[in-house]
């Protein structure tokens, strides 16, 4: 059975991960049923959030919510072609010839 609480926090999560990104995606049920996986998966994390206060399982969990988000963005990079960290993109970063946000940050 589905915990309606830990529900209420995924979603919470999902819809404030997709504010603060700056992506494609915008599916905030998608990412909820994603997060569950997340949650599901891992005993360790079961335990952390069940025994964590509300702030910080909201934390937690929109902190694993933007890293879904990362790796979708990142796999779909890849299956399109687009390689943001290719040899040749580094190069141009380190010249300071790159409009590549993710190497700036760097």
């Amino acid at each position: 059975m589905i915990d309606k609480a830990m529900n209420k926090v995924f979603t919470r999560a999902a819809r404030s991960a997709l504010v603060a990104w700056k992506g494609d995606f915008s599916d905030d049920v998608e990412l909820t049923n994603d997060l569950w996986v997340w949650y599901l998966e891992s005993p360790a994390t079961q335990k952390k959030l069940q025994d964590a206060d509300a702030a910080l399982q909201q934390t937690l969990v929109r902190k694993a919510a933007l890293q879904i988000l990362v790796k979708k963005s990142l796999a779909d990079d890849t299956a399109s072609g687009r390689n943001p960290y290719s040899s040749d993109n580094v190069k141009d970063a380190l010249k300071g010839a790159s409009n590549n946000s993710y190497l700036l940050d760097i």
